[in-house]
């Protein structure tokens, strides 16, 4: 994978986790105050069906109504209407909806001894399963408890309510609003978060384009420095970027090496000058020798003597020369080892 295909990808993936954190908190912000606003409506709901105590003044005590004698408020909307009685346990026989815009909810009482009653005025009667803390709570009269349930395929949020000596209340509104909202949110999210990565990468690409555009200049100018050997060219090194410094760098790797280079040059030329003179001297002794028998004894053995010490300086010579072309290199260090 190539450096501009990372660093596009790299911020695809930036981004996608961004938008995933900001999607998920969204949605739960969302979920959270939705069913928030549904506990409230039922917990408003159910105010409607507490006891109340009677008032009480320093004469005589004002008559109540047949409703009022239970404890409940008077018919407002969510109590028993005039003339229907008792259901049994204290409890309104019938309710009525809910005025408009008030909080709404399915009503059922449960008696200490766990019967269900359910009143009138709401529709189809349907019985809202008891569980556990809905039979305690109405044993105690006290406490209150939220939970989700499935009635018949639907999702409810049910409150249970004690009601003191009368037992509890079950309020329950269907989710089917707030799940299809939620729903209808999570489709959103989704959409757009696609529509964003792919937004991300295609905007991490143009970035990495433009962020490695200098280092392509850069990569093309010094492969054609390297691929023409011209010693004599430097990369530009102006600015205090990261760029600059890989060219002054890169700068005073050539001039290291033009220096090498004119170092090696001058070592050849000085070699082939000094190489030079026992080579002649060689040559016209040999040359000479050929001749050996028209000089003296002594001569001959003089002659001898000068081959073999022009030998010798060559010998030195391409011995100095050797060591200089190694020039300094790492010797080794001898270091003590335990073999086990």
């Amino acid at each position: 994978m190539t450096l501009r295909a990372r660093i596009a990808a790299v911020a695809g993936l930036a981004v996608a986790l961004a938008v995933l954190v900001a999607a998920i908190s969204l949605y739960v912000a969302v979920r959270s105050d939705l069913r928030g606003e549904v506990d409230k409506s039922l917990s408003q709901r159910a105010a409607a069906f507490m006891p109340r105590d009677s008032p009480r003044g320093g004469g005589s005590e004002s008559p109540e109504s047949p409703s009022q004698q239970g404890g409940l408020p008077p018919p407002n909307g969510s109590g028993p209407p005039p003339g229907d009685g008792d259901g049994g346990g204290g409890f309104p026989s019938s309710v009525e909806p809910a005025p408009l815009g008030g909080p709404s909810g399915y009503v059922q009482f449960v008696s200490p001894d766990g019967e269900v009653h359910v009143p009138g005025g709401q529709g189809p009667s349907t019985t809202i399963p008891l569980n556990a803390k809905d039979t305690a709570i109405a044993r105690s009269g006290k406490g209150s408890a939220l939970s989700d349930r499935s009635v018949k395929g639907v999702q409810l949020r049910v409150l249970t309510q004690g009601t003191g000596a009368r037992g509890a209340l079950l309020v329950a509104r269907p989710l089917t609003e707030v799940d299809n909202e939620l729903s209808h949110l999570l489709l959103i999210l989704a959409i757009v978060g696609v529509v964003g990565i792919a937004i991300a990468a295609a905007l991490g690409a143009l970035v990495a384009s433009a962020a490695l555009a200098p280092i392509a200049r850069f990569t093309r100018r010094t492969e054609t420095l390297a691929g023409g050997l011209d010693l004599s060219e430097r990369l530009p090194d102006g600015g205090r970027d990261e760029l600059a410094r890989l060219a002054a760098s890169f700068n005073a790797t050539l001039d290291a090496l033009e220096r090498s280079v004119e170092s090696q040059r001058n070592l050849v030329a000085d070699a082939s000058h000094e190489l030079r003179t026992p080579i002649s001297s060689l040559r016209a002794n040999i040359q000479v020798l050929a001749e050996a028998e028209r000089l003296p004894p002594e001569d001959q053995a003089s002659l001898r003597a000068d081959i073999l010490g022009e030998l010798d300086e060559l010998t030195r010579l391409v011995s100095d020369v050797v060591e200089l072309a190694r020039g300094n290199e790492p010797k080794g260090e001898l270091h003590d080892v335990s073999l086990d």
